[in-house]
């Protein structure tokens, strides 16, 4: 990190300046701060908030193009005094080529770096990685590649069920070899899973054209914003990604459009980026419980009304937000959204312009209730996490728990909350889901007998 007197010497310079003015267009109901900019946080490639508003931002001054060694980061920014500034700046991972989308997750960091996917924990509590696990490697390319880190594999999300998403741009895996020797190959883009040890390794949907992240429901359904093939028919598309689909590039879009599974809309031209389902107590119903899409080309956070039609949606796109080169969006467990531009910035290093920031955005008048310190919390209280209103906290509560062995009174905890058809289902789902993983084929008795009711198998 930069000492003292070199960043005020930043502070000062006039470009520097004018980077952390800004005039964001969310509406009046949100207020909004810079949360962080350059010289501590720039480059920001991707963003990932733990539930206490701890944010870990993947920094890369090569950008997409870029063949520069040894630039890249893993920056945590965090705000201590509560006025939506980050004010404690840490390098988490001091130095690591190409970072792209991480998700912190029950105290480990999965990060894709292409052709790379790590693990990262600190466990001497200094806020620096002291831990680091190669899980992966074939993953698209980074720098070593003629287009440096480009059309390459972007992002990593675990979903409730515990399977890591990982988003394949079209560049796709060479020979990705798991942690169990599994060896999977994809031509062209899609998504792939794995187990967090990196077993069991798959894929998932075959055929997107270059998506960078896929945002993940509570009930386990993955949408992304798919990139545009530059005038030649495909444009950019919002996809509902179904377990084994087929979406159709290159192959299929253009002549045989029956063959493959259609996307939710077009919406011409653009350059998709990190996504984010939103499922948060801090917000009014109609912004809550939807699909949220970041736009590089035209600076955009988008949102979607979502309406059930025949199995999938009918969507409607609008604006959450305009930004200068919108890269990423994320929520902590106090329903503080985190919203990544890379303004000032092209496709490679800028060379010594301020290039990227981060804004806060937050509900005025919402008062969040204390996070929970999940690490320490017993069973039985990450189980009334597990089952509470935040999938953060959910999610986060849930990997703190299997991380013991669940006892008989925790598995009748979780049981009675996935028959509880007062509980609100996606609750349901996440204790499901823990069931499942806790206790792996024992389980299954009682998830075929939960099934046969139609209120959690829809």
């Amino acid at each position: 990190m930069l000492d003292s007197a070199e960043q005020e010497d930043f502070y000062e310079r006039e470009d520097y300046k004018e980077h952390r003015t800004y005039d964001l267009s969310l509406d009046e109901r949100f207020e909004v701060t810079l949360f962080a900019s350059p010289p501590q946080v720039e480059y920001v490639t991707a963003v990932s908030a733990d539930i206490d508003g701890t944010v870990y931002v993947s920094v890369d001054p090569n950008g997409s193009l870029g063949h520069i060694e040894g630039v890249g980061k893993i920056v945590t920014a965090k705000d201590t005094d509560g006025d939506g500034k980050a004010d404690e700046f840490k390098d988490f991972v001091p130095m690591v080529q190409s970072p792209r989308g991480g998700h912190i997750v029950a105290g480990t960091y999965y990060l894709l770096h292409p052709p790379y996917l790590s693990t990262y924990k600190d466990t001497d509590g200094d806020g620096v990685m002291d831990v680091e696990k190669t899980l992966m490697k074939g993953f698209g390319g980074g720098i070593e590649h003629p287009r440096g880190a480009d059309h390459t594999t972007n992002g990593v999300r675990m979903g409730i069920d515990g399977w890591l998403y990982v988003s394949v741009g079209d560049f796709g895996m060479f020979d990705v070899v798991g942690t169990d020797g599994r060896v999977v190959r994809l031509q062209g883009g899609g998504v792939a899973r794995c187990r967090p040890d990196g077993t069991e390794l798959e894929v998932y949907v075959y055929h997107t054209r270059n998506q960078f992240d896929v945002a993940i429901s509570p009930l386990l359904e993955l949408f992304t914003r798919d990139n545009t093939n530059d005038g030649a028919g495909w444009n950019l598309r919002i996809h509902h990604l179904v377990a084994e689909s087929d979406m159709g590039y290159p192959r299929l879009y253009e002549n045989f459009p029956d063959e493959h599974l259609a996307s939710l809309a077009d919406f011409g031209g653009g350059s998709g980026m990190g996504g984010l389902f939103l499922d948060e107590p801090g917000f009014p119903v109609e912004l809550n419980n939807r699909l949220y899409t970041c736009d590089w080309t035209s600076g955009k956070v988008f949102g979607f009304d979502m309406t059930p039609h025949k199995g999938s949606y009918a969507i409607k796109q609008t604006v959450l937000t305009d930004l200068e080169r919108a890269t990423d969006i994320d929520v902590d467990g106090r329903s503080n959204l985190y919203l990544a531009d890379w303004k000032g910035g092209r496709f490679n290093f800028a060379n010594g312009k301020p290039v990227g920031r981060i804004h806060m955005a937050k509900l005025k008048g919402y008062q969040a209730p204390a996070v929970p310190n999940l690490k320490t919390a017993k069973p039985l209280e990450l189980v009334d996490w597990i089952a509470g209103p935040s999938a953060s906290i959910r999610l986060q509560a849930q990997q703190y728990l299997l991380q013991k062995e669940l006892s008989q009174a925790v598995i009748e905890k979780l049981k009675n909350i996935t028959q509880d058809k007062s509980v609100h289902l996606h609750m349901r789902v996440a204790a499901l889901f823990t069931l499942k993983q806790g206790m792996g084929a024992k389980s299954h008795d009682f998830l075929v007998r939960i099934l046969e009711d139609a209120t959690i198998r829809a």
